[in-house]
């Protein structure tokens, strides 16, 4: 998808009067409540194990871990929940929209059983654990786990281990039982069975090359400072290469000129961040945080070619902290806009366009709210244009959500900000899918809830209104009038001389018509087919006079 056409941002929701807004099963654009509960902190409906049922849900903990199948089928690793760190293995499946609990103990902060690295047996379990874990699904379909963490008691683990799916099975494949080691880097560019990246959590950043090795970036040592190191494992040789980026922790990195690559650039250290990989087998990231403490949120955009080893950076300020970005209107694309800083923002797709998607995070100490921000903007990059667009958004800051009627789409519905949440991306249904996190709950405040919500890519980027009102309003001291209505098609307006901008919207939100160079007493919606629409009229883009309009043939 290309966009490159510039249309008005409409944020705003109009109360309920005499009108409901009609609601479509699915349509682009729009969200849906697919599956779960809205209410928090319920606990997982486990079921019987290996059985689907559309009662089933996991909690829907903090920082989970995510991976696709490669028979389209979704699954996730529970994490952080209201007691403590979980080990349950769930599958859910977009075709018959059900839960299936795997395996898992059902308990808190459950210590697992490794086993016998390298042999797989039905009695393995990983000891419970959130706080980034990095994923990976493999090309024979394998689902793979390295590190992450649990403060019950203060772990960072350093294993990494497999789930067979046809066995039933995990496997400690690599790594130490033991918790909090430190890396073992060897030579740079040169693989060794001694090598590991050591303990890490909050190190989402993977990716799986055209050669299935697998691909690690960054992340929290056991003491909390940042790595900057690039990995990468080859699953044949089940050894660990050290790539990229420094030997130490908190390296700042070398950013070099953006847009050229170099040798010699390497992002800076940093935690919790969303990753691509493109149509070429570039790997991308964005964002993250640098440091623990200090709020020291980032928002740059960078490249690694895997031909030439180098990375380039793209866009974004260098080792800025707390940068608001630069935001245009909702479908506005242009190479300077850029997301504001985030971090936790795990949640990313990619399209069957090549595009990349990023939903949501949390922000810090932005001017005039006191408060963490859990974020629920959608932005689009197209790599190609090096354009960011935003393509969704209730508000920066408005955090409450509308979760609508289950398995209805509409465009009043709105997930709420969240962090550390995980997504998956349905490629026949070219669909998106939202999951679990840590969501706001009051300002300060989140909390679990376990909703799943599906998002239809709409290619076009419409602006959506959320339109629920059925008569019409004035909204300034100028009386405006619209007649007559019904009409056939031409629409004369009184006392508009002020006026500079009409919208129209049909029931479902879609702009159908938009003017800035309206006629100062009519207008012709004769090209619209017969039905009912809502007129808008604005002053120096102010709403000043709102009403629905039957159209007739």
């Amino acid at each position: 998808m290309q966009i490159n056409f510039k249309k008005r941002n409409i944020i705003f929701i109009l109360f309920l009067t005499s009108f409901f807004v009609k609601s479509i099963h699915a349509q682009p654009g729009y969200w849906t409540w697919v599956n779960g509960d809205t209410t928090a902190m319920l606990p997982a409906v486990f079921g019987v194990q290996g059985v689907p049922d559309s009662l089933n849900h996991p909690l829907g903990g903090y920082e989970g871990c995510e991976w696709t199948d490669n028979q389209g089928n979704f699954w996730f690793f529970e994490s952080r929940t209201i007691t403590g760190a979980a080990n349950d293995l769930w599958k859910y499946s977009p075709v018959n929209n059900m839960w299936t609990f795997i395996k898992g103990s059902m308990a808190t902060n459950d210590t697992g059983n490794y086993g016998v690295q390298g042999v797989s047996a039905g009695t393995n379990l990983p000891p419970a654990r959130g706080f980034g874990i990095a994923t990976w699904t493999d090309t024979a379909g394998g689902l793979w786990m390295y590190g992450g963490g649990n403060s019950s008691p203060s772990t960072t683990f350093n294993d990494l281990w497999k789930f067979d799916i046809g066995l039933n099975n995990w496997v400690w494949v690599n790594g130490s039982n033991v918790p909090n080691q430190p890396p073992v880097y060897g030579t740079k560019g040169v693989s060794s069975s001694a090598n590991s990246p050591g303990a890490r959590s909050e190190a989402v950043c993977t990716w799986v090359d055209d050669s299935n090795n697998l691909w690690l970036f960054g992340g929290a040592s056991a003491n909390g400072t940042t790595n900057n190191s690039l990995w990468k494992y080859s699953i044949v040789d089940n050894e660990w290469t050290w790539m990229k980026g420094a030997d130490s922790t908190d390296s700042p990195g070398v950013f070099g000129i953006k847009g050229v690559e170099d040798s010699l650039s390497t992002p800076s250290g940093r935690y919790a961040y969303s990753r691509w990989k493109d149509d070429n087998g570039n790997f991308w990231l964005f964002g993250g945080k640098r440091y623990w403490s200090g709020g020291y949120y980032l928002n740059d955009l960078w490249k690694y070619n895997i031909t030439t080893n180098n990375w380039t950076w793209v866009k974004g300020p260098e080792n800025l902290p707390l940068d608001t970005g630069l935001v245009g209107s909702e479908c506005d694309a242009d190479t300077s806009f850029n997301p504001m800083s985030r971090f936790e923002n795990r949640s990313c797709w990619k399209d069957n366009s090549g595009n990349f998607w990023m939903f949501g995070g949390t922000a810090v100490n932005v001017p005039s709210f006191p408060y963490s921000i859990y974020l629920n903007d959608l932005w689009m990059y197209n790599s190609s244009m090096n354009e960011w667009t935003l393509i969704w958004q209730d508000s920066l800051y408005n955090l409450k959500a509308n979760f609508g009627i289950k398995g209805i789409a509409s465009p009043c519905n709105k997930p709420l900000g969240a962090m550390g949440s995980v997504s998956w991306y349905d490629k026949s249904a070219n669909a998106m899918y939202l999951f679990g996190g840590l969501q706001y709950d009051h300002p300060g405040s989140g909390n679990f809830r376990s909703e799943m919500w599906k998002y239809e890519l709409d290619t076009t980027c419409n602006v959506n209104l959320c339109i629920i009102t059925g008569t019409e309003q004035q909204l300034s001291k100028v009386e405006v009038s619209i007649y007559p209505n019904p009409t056939t098609g031409i629409v004369n307006f009184s006392n508009i001389e002020n006026i500079d901008r009409i919208d129209v919207y049909d029931l479902t939100g879609r702009s159908v018509f938009h003017s800035a160079e309206i006629n100062k007493s009519m207008v012709n919606l004769s090209g619209l087919p017969a039905g009912i629409f809502y007129i808008f009229l604005y002053s120096n883009d102010a709403l000043v006079f709102k009403s629905k309009l039957l159209l007739t043939k």
